[in-house]
């Protein structure tokens, strides 16, 4: 939670940036190595209304993003507050340290 809220308030550090856009940069083209990967591309396309030309500037965009930009879009749609966060693991092991972090109610969901 702490990490989440210091991205929300102050955004990623540059290094951050830059380590995100040149793998989001450098992975493009494995996403499109199978029909299926490409029909996916195109099926988004039609979605989200994108434009024709969204993925032939995929990779100019990714790259044009700077810390700052980053840090306003987490500003904008990071919410901490209103974070809901799952955690698997054995309720008995793990119910007590969650609880007494006090972030929130915890609820046990079994798998029965």
């Amino acid at each position: 939670m702490s990490e989440l809220t210091l991205m929300a308030e102050h955004g990623p550090t540059e290094e951050e940036v830059s380590a995100a856009r040149d793998y989001a940069a450098g992975v493009f083209g494995l996403q499109l190595e199978t029909s299926g990967q490409i029909a996916t591309r195109v099926n988004q396309l039609l979605i989200y209304g994108l434009a024709d030309d969204h993925y032939d500037r995929y990779r100019d965009d990714v790259r044009a993003v700077t810390a700052d930009a980053a840090a306003a879009a987490a500003r904008q749609y990071m919410r901490p507050a209103e974070a809901q966060i799952v955690v698997v693991g054995d309720a008995d092991a793990v119910y007590r340290p969650l609880e007494e972090l006090g972030l929130a109610p915890v609820q046990v969901v079994g798998a029965d």
